[in-house]
């Protein structure tokens, strides 16, 4: 059985090709997706330490991302002004 601190290692490592991955791999519009659902999931484990359950994570976390999807949204409606210009 693997010690743990090996586990958070191999876990570190994995994360970091991944996420370098998806940062210069992807599109903007995807690394924001990328971001936003690591946020959203920060979001919920941050619910559940403060010691929100049921509906009220579910709030906190719901909240978090339509707030998300609206600064995505508004940047990339910025972005298309400024190419059409």
């Amino acid at each position: 059985m693997p010690s743990a601190l090996a586990t958070r290692v191999t876990t570190a490592a994995l994360l970091l090709v991944a996420v370098l991955a998806a940062l210069f791999l992807l599109p903007p519009a995807g690394w924001g997706v990328v971001v936003l659902l690591a946020i959203t999931a920060c979001a919920r484990e941050w619910a559940h330490l403060i010691g929100l359950a049921g509906g009220k994570a579910i709030a906190v976390v719901a909240v978090v991302f339509a707030l998300g999807l609206c600064a995505g949204g508004c940047t990339w409606v910025v972005m298309c002004r400024k190419r059409s210009a």
